[in-house]
């Protein structure tokens, strides 16, 4: 999967700067700037866990070169990614791969109707047309699942072993750890305050000095 995440990463760093121009009507309306501010994120999201995906896997091919050929035996690939010492890597890439992908594809739907919000009936056409394909990637991964019982699943059996890896390493020794569930929990509080404030007035923003 490294090749496909590289190429939806590439494609969405290169789309995050599309809309960073706002034009007067944009700032005008609170609902075409939570468009594009979502727009934003998205494409941010599908860069970081394709990257991931990148870096995961990269790590796990070395380790299977690694290891000797009497502890790769398996009656399948899937039964040898999904054994002891490869589940985290095999959840990891798959969860954030499909993440990645979902990520950017809803990204591009809110895009259409932020491009051509002058002909709404267009823009609107566009967006919900881009967002079913989102959903048949759902239908068709959830339909076809082998493992985990679909996307969703899939999702939180990576986010339960992701903070599982996370806490096991929590100590002073592993101060990366530490710092990454620090960054994370604060980027979280970030964004619920945001949605909080987005539904009691106008937007936050830094002051200009």
């Amino acid at each position: 999967m490294r090749t496909p995440a590289a190429l939806v990463a590439a494609a969405a760093i290169n789309d995050a700067s599309v809309l960073t121009r706002v034009e007067d009507d944009i700032k005008n309306s609170r609902s075409m700037m939570a468009l594009r501010n979502a727009y934003l994120m998205l494409n941010l999201i599908a860069f970081g866990v394709e990257t991931l995906c990148i870096f995961v896997s990269t790590h796990a091919i070395m380790r299977l070169q690694m290891r000797p050929p009497s502890t790769t035996m398996a009656c399948s690939l899937v039964a040898l990614l999904r054994g002891p010492g490869f589940e985290f890597e095999y959840v990891s890439v798959r969860a954030s791969f499909m993440s990645g992908l979902l990520s950017f594809a809803a990204a591009q739907a809110l895009r259409a109707r932020v491009s051509l919000r002058e002909s709404k009936e267009l823009a609107d056409g566009a967006m919900w047309l881009l967002l079913s394909i989102v959903a048949m990637l759902l239908v068709y991964n959830n339909s076809m699942s082998i493992t985990y019982g679909g996307f969703g699943g899939l999702l939180g059996k990576w986010l339960c072993m992701s903070w599982a890896l996370a806490i096991s390493r929590l100590n002073f020794r592993h101060p990366i750890a530490v710092s990454g569930v620090i960054m994370t929990a604060l980027g979280f509080r970030s964004l619920l305050r945001q949605l909080w404030l987005s539904t009691r007035g106008p937007t936050q923003t830094w002051p200009r000095r």
